[in-house]
C-alpha cells in the first residue's frame, strides 16, 4: 500500500479524488493508474463516433463535449496524425522548419456545433463532481480558453498538468507564457516541464537535442492559496480536500511538498497533531524506500552510467526529436 492509498484509508475520505481529463488519447498517465480505486476520471470526447464507443463506469465519466471559455459553434481542423487536431489552424510557417511535418496537415475542417460545446464549469456543473482536485489538458492549443472557462473549478483545484507550447504550431494560439501568467494569478506554482525539443529538417544527424518546442507543465496551487480557498467548507471537507492535495504530491514524488502543506495544515487548525504525525510518518514511510539510498558508491555509479547513458544515446527519437523522461520525480514508462 502506497503513502495515497494508505491516507485514503487512514482518513476514511468519504468521496474520490476527482481527476479531470480533456485530451485523453492513450488514457490516464501510468503514475495515476496505480489510485484508480480512489480516482473519479471525468473525461471529455467531442467526436461522437468516439464517445458512442465509451462506456462510462462507477469509476469514470465521459462527456461528449468540446471544452471552450464561451458555449459558441467552434471550428475543428482535423489533422493527417491523430492527437494533431485543434481547434486553432496548423501555422506551416512554423512546423515546416522541422522534419515530418505532414502529420499536421489539415484532412478535415469541421464545425462543432455549439450544442456541443461547453465551458469546464458548465460541463461538471452537469455531473456531481463540480468540485475537483486535478485538472489535466492537453487539447493542442486551447488549453488556456478551456482554464478561462473552468474558474469555478480551478477555485478547489490544487494541481494542473497542461500541454504548452513554446512556439506557436497553430495560428494564434496561447504559448507557455500565457498560461503561466493565467495560472500564477489564481495561486498556482509551476513545479515542472517535461519538455519536448525538434530539430530543424535542414540538419538533424548530430548527437543532442534541438530546440525547445512544447511540453507538459505541472502546476500546484501555493500552499497558502490553497488553504485560503477552503475556509468556506465544513471541517470534514477541508481535511478531505488536504489529504486528496497530499496524494496528488506523492502521485508526482514530490514528499517534501506534501509535508510542508500538512505544516502548514496544522498551523491553521485545519489537522489536529494526531493527525499530522500520521499523515507525515505515511508521507516519509514511502519516500525513504525509493531508490537504493543503502547502496555503496551509489553515487559513483550513477555519474557512470549517466555518462555511459550519454555516450550511447541514438541520435534521437525519429533522428529528429526528443524529450524528458520524467515529470517531476515520476514517468509514465
Amino acid at each position: 500500500m502506497n503513502a495515497a492509498q494508505k491516507l485514503f484509508s487512514l482518513f476514511k475520505l468519504s468521496t474520490p479524488l476527482v481527476y479531470v481529463d480533456a485530451g485523453a488519447m492513450g488514457g490516464v498517465a501510468g503514475y495515476w493508474q496505480k489510485l484508480n480505486p480512489l480516482v473519479h476520471v471525468v473525461a471529455f470526447e467531442p467526436d461522437q463516433r468516439e464517445f458512442a464507443k465509451l462506456k462510462s463506469t462507477e469509476r469514470t465519466s465521459y462527456l461528449p463535449y468540446a471544452l471552450h471559455d464561451t458555449r459558441m459553434a467552434l471550428a475543428f481542423y482535423v489533422s493527417r496524425q491523430a492527437g494533431k487536431s485543434s481547434v486553432y489552424r496548423p501555422d506551416h510557417s512554423v512546423i515546416d522548419d522541422f522534419a515530418d511535418a505532414k502529420r499536421y496537415e489539415t484532412v478535415q475542417e469541421l464545425v462543432v456545433p455549439q450544442d456541443r460545446v461547453r465551458t469546464l464549469d458548465e460541463a461538471l456543473h452537469e455531473t456531481k463532481y463540480s468540485r475537483v482536485d486535478f485538472i489535466k489538458l492537453d487539447t493542442q492549443g486551447s488549453e488556456l480558453s478551456i482554464l478561462k472557462g473552468g474558474l469555478n473549478a480551478l477555485k478547489y483545484a490544487f494541481g494542473v498538468e497542461v500541454e504548452v507550447e513554446f512556439l506557436k504550431l497553430y495560428e494564434g494560439q496561447p504559448l507557455f507564457r500565457d498560461v503561466d501568467g493565467f495560472l500564477d494569478e489564481r495561486g498556482f506554482q509551476c513545479v515542472d516541464i517535461r519538455r519536448a525539443f525538434w530539430k530543424r529538417k535542414d540538419f538533424h544527424q548530430y548527437i543532442g537535442r534541438g530546440q525547445l518546442v512544447f511540453g507538459d507543465a505541472l502546476y500546484f496551487r501555493r500552499e497558502d492559496a490553497f488553504l485560503d480557498s477552503l475556509v468556506d467548507l465544513d471541517p470534514w471537507q477541508k481535511t478531505e480536500k488536504i489529504i486528496k492535495a497530499v496524494m496528488i504530491c506523492m502521485v508526482y514524488r514530490l514528499p517534501d511538498m506534501a509535508v510542508s502543506l500538512i505544516g502548514k495544515a496544522f498551523v491553521r487548525k485545519y489537522f489536529d497533531d494526531h493527525e499530522r504525525q500520521m499523515s507525515v510518518h505515511a508521507v516519509r514511510q514511502e519516500a525513504t524506500r525509493w531508490g537504493l539510498p543503502w547502496l555503496p558508491g551509489r553515487v559513483w555509479l550513477a555519474r557512470a552510467f549517466n555518462r555511459l547513458s550519454e555516450i550511447l544515446r541514438p541520435a534521437s527519437f525519429l533522428g529528429w526529436a526528443d524529450g524528458d523522461r520524467h515529470i517531476a520525480n515520476t514517468r509514465n514508462r
